[in-house]
């Protein structure tokens, strides 16, 4: 066994130990895709003719409190978990076929706004005898819905089902939202990656190694093709774009090259 092995050998177990202690506890999504979320009624908000103060109080404590609420193309959406057809054969003929469980991004129905609503807020009306419950104004629901953009609410860019290397250098590796990114990182059910946050140069030569095992059969010709091969099969959409380095203009595919004949 070469040095390069031994040494990639030590980084594994190291893997396998950490994770072990952590007991997946990092790896884990918790109530990501989770809407059933407990009804919290601590934060109040007073009904009145001021609508607009109304609906932007609503609206913080929504932003605040809700897990499973982000902001996308202008619209309210909600990450959910696909369920397949429990007929095989309807399950076949769809255009788009996803593993059971994988996050489906949706559009927030106008019933489903209110409900969180009612979940995180709890309206009041003033009276003699005290502050009394209402239900959520329906003013409320429609302009928070209509508003287009919302302060303080998460933005998502997208969805992943595997960790990323985000235009700052950083990787996301843990499950869940990245407000950095705006990312959601979704780990399918069975996939562990472990990724050490101070990589070696043996965790880099392992790393290279199995991104040219990908493309072994591909008659490469020099070394500089090995290399702008690996950035390419990291980085499938092109290599990230790091500030300050010139972001503006088109980014240029890494090209390959193979001896003719």
């Amino acid at each position: 066994m070469s040095l390069l092995d031994q040494e990639g050998e030590r980084v594994r177990r190291e893997r396998a130990k950490a994770h072990a202690e952590r007991n997946g506890q990092a790896n884990r999504t918790t109530g990501v895709l989770d809407s059933k979320e407990p009804h919290d009624s601590g934060a109040r908000v007073v009904l009145g003719t001021d609508e607009h103060r109304v609906t932007a109080e609503a609206e913080a404590i929504l932003a605040a409190k809700a897990r499973n609420l982000y902001q996308r193309g202008r619209q309210l959406v909600q990450v959910l978990q696909y369920a397949p057809d429990p007929d095989p054969a309807r399950e076949r003929k769809r255009r788009i076929r996803r593993s059971g469980g994988a996050p489906v991004v949706r559009a927030l129905p106008a019933p489903i706004l209110r409900d969180e609503l009612s979940r995180h807020v709890q309206f009041v009306k003033r009276s003699d005898e005290g502050d009394i419950p209402a239900h959520v104004p329906g003013y409320a629901v429609s302009t928070i819905a209509a508003r287009g953009e919302w302060r303080n609410l998460r933005c998502l860019e997208g969805v992943v089902s595997h960790p990323v290397l985000l235009p700052d250098g950083s990787i996301l590796a843990t499950p869940g939202y990245g407000a950095d990114s705006g990312l959601l990182l979704w780990m399918p059910k069975g996939l562990e990656v472990t990724i050490p946050e101070a990589p070696t140069r043996a965790d880099a030569a392992i790393a290279r190694r199995a991104l040219l095992d990908v493309v072994g059969d591909f008659p490469l010709q020099d070394g500089r093709s090995q290399v702008r091969l690996a950035r390419l099969a990291a980085h499938p959409a092109g290599p990230p774009r790091f500030r300050g380095h010139g972001t503006a203009g088109p980014r240029a595919r890494p090209r390959c090259s193979a001896p003719r004949g």
